[in-house]
Formats: C-alpha cells, sequence, structure tokens
C-alpha cells in the first residue's frame, strides 16, 4: 500500500473517530495536521469545513470550501461536495452571511482563481449571483416584463449562437427565482419554448412550475412531452391531476401524450380510456385518425387498426388537406411505429430462428441418443455375460462391431 495513502487513512480514521465522539477541536487540529502534511489535497480542507459548520464557525467553514474549490481544479466531477456543502449552508447562516460568501466566490472568480470549469460550475449553479455583466445585468432587469419580449428573446438568441452559455444558465436562474410571474406570461412561454428546443428540458420544467397556472392544452401537452423525453414523468403527476376527468376534457395534443404517459406507468386501463377518446376524435378528423392507426400498430392491436384503415380510406375521399399543425405529431407517431414494426419483424425473426433451432437440436438429440442406448445396453448385457463366465471372444468381437 502507498505510504502516503496509509497515511491519509490514518488521519481520516482519526478524525472520523474524534467527530463522532463529539471532540471537534480535536478533530480541527488533526485536519490541520493532515492539510499541512498534504497541502495539495482538498479532502482534508473539504472535512475542516464540515466541521467548521458543524460546530457552527460559518466564516472558517465557508474559506476552508473556498480552498477546496481551487484543489478540484481537475475534478469537476467532486463540484457536487460543494452543492450539498452550499445546501446546508443556506440553512443555518444569514443573509449577510450568505451575501458575503457569495461575494469571495465571485472575487475569486472575477479573479481567475479557479479553473474554467470550476467557474462555469458556480456560474451555472449560482448565477447572476456570482457572474454580473452589464448585457446581462440589463436583460435580467427587463425580463419580467412582457412589454420587453422581443428584446429579451432576442437577446437570448443572440446569446445561444455566440454560446454564450454562462449568460443563458444566469437568466435561467433568475426566472426561476422570480417570485412575482405576473407581468411576464408570454415571456415565460417563450423561454420555455426555447428551452425545450435547444435541450435545456430540466430548465424548461423548472420554469413551467414557477409560472403561470392553470395551465392551458398547450402548456399541458408540453409538460407531458418534456417528460416523455426526459423519461421522468414526477414533474408531471406533480402539477397535473391526471385522472378520468382529466382524459376526457383533454385536447388531442393532451391526449397523444397521455397514450406514452399510460405506457410508461403500465396503466392499461387508463390507457384505454384514452385511446377511446382519441377514436371520437378520429370520427371526422383525418390526421388523428392516421395517428391512432399508427398507436394500434404500434400496441399490437390489428384487429382495431384494420377497422381504422377503413375508416380512414373514406375519410380520405372527403378530406384532401391536413392541418399544419398536426403534421408534425403524425409523423413523429409514424416513425414510431416504423420502429416498433422493425422491431416485431426482429424479433419475429428471431423467434423463428430459436423455433427452427430448437427442432434441429431435438432431431440432433434424438438421432444421437438413439444408438448411444443401443451401445448401452449391448455394454451392460456384456459385462453380465463376462461376470457369469459365458462370454465369448465371438461375442465381444460383434459389440466392437456393432459400436
Amino acid at each position: 500500500m502507498d505510504k502516503n495513502f496509509a497515511q491519509k487513512k490514518e488521519f481520516a480514521d482519526k478524525i472520523s473517530a474524534l467527530r463522532q465522539s463529539g471532540s471537534l477541536s480535536a478533530a480541527i487540529i488533526e485536519c490541520k495536521a493532515a492539510i499541512t502534511l498534504y497541502p495539495q489535497d482538498n479532502f482534508f480542507h473539504k472535512i475542516l469545513g464540515d466541521i467548521y459548520l458543524q460546530n457552527g464557525d460559518i466564516e472558517h467553514a465557508c474559506g476552508e470550501y473556498i480552498e477546496n474549490l481551487k484543489l478540484i481544479s481537475d475534478k469537476p466531477d467532486l463540484f457536487n461536495v460543494f452543492r450539498r456543502f452550499y445546501r446546508s449552508l443556506e440553512r443555518v447562516a444569514s443573509v449577510q452571511q450568505m451575501d458575503f460568501f457569495k461575494n469571495i466566490i465571485k472575487d475569486n472568480i472575477s479573479n481567475n482563481v479557479f479553473s474554467e470549469e470550476i467557474s462555469d460550475n458556480l456560474i451555472s449553479f449560482l448565477g447572476s449571483d456570482v457572474f454580473e455583466d452589464e448585457e446581462l445585468m440589463s436583460i435580467l432587469a427587463i425580463s419580467n416584463d412582457d412589454k420587453n419580449k422581443k428584446r429579451v428573446l432576442d437577446t437570448v438568441n443572440v446569446w445561444e449562437k455566440e454560446r454564450k452559455l454562462k449568460y443563458i444558465q444566469s437568466l435561467i436562474l433568475h426566472k426561476i427565482k422570480t417570485v412575482d410571474h405576473s407581468k411576464c406570461k408570454q415571456i415565460d412561454i417563450d423561454l420555455i419554448i426555447f428551452f425545450e428546443k435547444t435541450g435545456r428540458l430540466d430548465a424548461a420544467l423548472s420554469l413551467i412550475e414557477v409560472s403561470q397556472k392553470p395551465y392551458n392544452f398547450t402548456m399541458q401537452s408540453r409538460i407531458l412531452r418534456i417528460c416523455r423525453n426526459t423519461s421522468n414523468y414526477a414533474i408531471a403527476e406533480k402539477l397535473l391531476k391526471i385522472d378520468d376527468s382529466f382524459i376526457s376534457s383533454s385536447d388531442f395534443n393532451v391526449q397523444y401524450e397521455l397514450v406514452y404517459y399510460f405506457q410508461y406507468i403500465k396503466d392499461y386501463e387508463n390507457l384505454n380510456k384514452t385511446l377511446l377518446e382519441m377514436r371520437t376524435s378520429a370520427a371526422r378528423s383525418l390526421p388523428i385518425a392516421k395517428t391512432l392507426y399508427n398507436f394500434y400498430l404500434t400496441l399490437i392491436r390489428f384487429d382495431d387498426a384494420k377497422q381504422l384503415y377503413e375508416h380512414i380510406k373514406k375519410l380520405q375521399l372527403t378530406q384532401r388537406s391536413v392541418k399544419k399543425e398536426r403534421a408534425e405529431v403524425e409523423y413523429e407517431s409514424e416513425q414510431i411505429v416504423w420502429r416498433r414494426l422493425k422491431e416485431l419483424v426482429s424479433e419475429q425473426e428471431h423467434n423463428r430462428q430459436m423455433v427452427a433451432l430448437r427442432e434441429l437440436l431435438k432431431g440432433f438429440s434424438h438421432e444421437l441418443g438413439q444408438p448411444i442406448t443401443n451401445i448401452r445396453y449391448g455394454v451392460q448385457l456384456q459385462q453380465l455375460k463376462i461376470q457369469k463366465g459365458i462370454d465369448t471372444p465371438e461375442d465381444l468381437d460383434l459389440l466392437l462391431k456393432l459400436i
């Protein structure tokens, strides 16, 4: 074992034992001794910061975590440790103490004390609290009034184009922290659309959660769609009361997403209810009928699909145009059904091959087992003859020939 590793472990074990026994002062002394021996090791700064916080010494706790941040420059994955410390600090520190800590962080970022990765993480985590820029601050100042919608959205699109991700992250945190969203409903909606479009799904959901309520059909379907794309419906279940009334009163776009939701949670009763509601709409709408047809194929409900296909042909004779807003959803459902059909074909081919292999092995086993059985019986008979002394060289010669 590496000598340094063994000594560090010895320090760590001793510090842990002292903390558990309540001897915080002694634990602090051991931490400082370890830091003296290993000044480039962030671990003991982190432990010392935790002990100071446990002891109520917020100023020194913050100082040790600043040192910790300086030393994890090549290990940004350790930043989550700082996140947990910061959240713990918020619960016990005063507003003045938190402001003081954030100012220290801001100064260190400005003076390039931290690595670029750590600075980016801090800005993403704390936003405008630690990152100030004249352009950014001017946009934050007007982002809560729909009168400024065009300027805010135009600026955000420029930031995205120029990869000014720190600015966008600061705006996200600013909007999430905003208490009153009554005057910026349209800005919120446009930002949610922007965040979804650019793949910032968590930001979109966070802004939805603090923005307009109640949610209209468009926002309901967007919530469900974003949750589907994150494979996590926790926010949708929190924000929407998904029951029989919700299913029946929803529009097509919401019901479309509910099909995926109920499949995800394996609620086949409500899945069938949703499909029945869509079937009613499909009676007069060609795009909805086509989408429902694709769902039936995906769910391997071929009888329903066949029946609906006849209805689709009738609708096609009477309807010549497809509304633009349905086209994207219809295209998505078609892509999904073709993927599912390819999977089914692949599964069927695999199953066919396995059946053929089983039959082959069954026949092989029979063909191999029959002569082996005969050989076994022949050998057993010869053994009995030998035991009774009635075997002859001719019997043995015959047996060998048969084998």
